[in-house]
């Protein structure tokens, strides 16, 4: 997979290609998820990676809890995102609605934003529910 028209920066992505820096597939899956292509571009990568290179564990991080495999968390990101498209392009389905939670303490900041919702009310139970 060549990832380095992935990375957002032209002059790191010539220098990373000329001194051919190898990539392992954690970081491409990085990458490619803050490349700020279209999400149809990103989810063809991850699935090419997927494909490509060997599965892995992924450790906790800031926000990011551990898994156990990297292709399971992309294949269920990518039919995650796919669900939430879909519905979004749904003919005669309504408006969209969506809830966004921020805040910060000690350990940082922190964000939020989870489902499309067909109506208000929707939206705010799942709000309550979650919160």
């Amino acid at each position: 997979m060549n990832i380095y028209p992935y990375i957002p920066s032209p002059d790191i992505s010539a220098y990373c290609e000329k001194i051919g820096h190898d990539f392992q597939n954690l970081d491409m899956a990085t990458i490619i998820a803050m490349s700020g292509l279209p999400i149809s571009k990103k989810h063809a990568a991850w699935r090419e990676l997927i494909a490509e290179y060997p599965d892995c564990q992924v450790q906790a991080r800031l926000n990011f809890d551990a898994q156990e495999s990297l292709h399971d968390y992309l294949g269920a990101l990518i039919e995650h995102e796919e669900k939430k498209i879909a519905t979004f392009y749904t003919p005669n389905y309504g408006e969209v609605f969506r809830f966004g939670v921020m805040w910060s303490d000690a350990n940082g900041c922190w964000n939020d934003d989870d489902g499309t919702y067909s109506t208000f009310d929707k939206a705010w139970a799942a709000l309550w529910k979650e919160y």
